[in-house]
């Protein structure tokens, strides 16, 4: 997902069109009521109680952003998304259900929202979109990356599989990244550097700890405070100086003393397999 811009971002009084798909009329309503009373920015076109209607809609409109539920009888959200051979719009899921594909939703470029709606959160939705669709519109290639990012999510989400890629936000737009390129992570605040193979690092405005929630547990380890390494590219262990590893990309990262005991017996548990 992008993280909304800090300055606020306003082009000319940019409006985005939309649809909001959702088979309970009250869900739909209510929606749309927000979105007309606090974020003038979307002008809501039409309003879908499933996804054949929505799908007809989308044809017809061409919008700028869908807002999705997930849960719907036939066909639902991710069925709706992997229906359609064009999906250059963005999308916002919304759902009552926190725990539903919420790591997939996290690792794709897709903003969610839960039931029930905090107008806040809306707004902080609103003005994310905003920013997606003036990077989206400033390079065609972010748009592909944005549409391979939705790809991702939907295909994990059917597959009922972790999500394989990352979206990975910063100034300049958003980059797609496999999770096993990943070599390693550095907190920087509010902010996460990540280090992947044959990309220069990136500057991410998202905590660490919100990056970890999505990784793959199987080979990502937190080994300190402010770091966290893929496994995989794990070269050499030294115990001097307090601890710390040698990673292939040539970084020396350390290890905390409270971490210490566990990395041993993940590596020894990896060496043993």
């Amino acid at each position: 997902m992008i993280d909304a811009p800090k300055t606020g971002f306003m082009e000319e009084d940019m409006k985005l069109s939309a649809l909001i798909v959702d088979d309970e009329a009250s869900g739909r309503e209510n929606l749309a009521h927000l979105l007309h009373t606090y974020c003038p920015e979307i002008d809501v076109l039409d309003l879908a109680d499933s996804g054949e209607s929505a799908r007809l809609m989308v044809e017809a409109y061409q919008p700028d952003v869908v807002f999705l539920d997930i849960h719907m009888p036939q066909m639902d959200g991710f069925a709706f998304l992997d229906s359609l051979s064009d999906r250059s719009f963005s999308v916002v899921i919304v759902t009552a259900h926190d725990t539903y594909g919420i790591r997939a939703v996290k690792a794709s470029a897709v903003d969610y929202l839960l039931k029930p709606l905090s107008i806040q959160e809306l707004k902080e939705a609103v003005a994310k979109l905003l920013e997606v669709h003036r990077i989206k519109s400033s390079d065609p290639n972010l748009q592909q990356n944005y549409e391979e990012s939705v790809n991702e999510l939907v295909k994990s989400l059917l597959e009922q599989k972790a999500p394989q890629k990352l979206t990975l936000p910063h100034s300049h737009g958003f980059s797609l990244v496999d999770m096993s390129d990943i070599i390693r992570l550095e907190a920087d605040d509010n902010y996460t550097w990540v280090y992947v193979q044959e990309m220069s690092p990136i500057h991410m405005p998202r905590t660490m700890k919100y990056v970890e929630s999505i990784l793959k547990g199987d080979v990502f380890m937190r080994i300190h405070r402010s770091h966290i390494i893929n496994l995989s590219y794990l070269k050499t262990f030294s115990k001097s100086e307090g601890g710390y590893v040698m990673m292939e990309d040539g970084s020396r990262v350390p290890i905390s003393r409270r971490r210490l005991p566990r990395f041993l017996d993940r590596i020894n548990g990896r060496t043993n397999n």
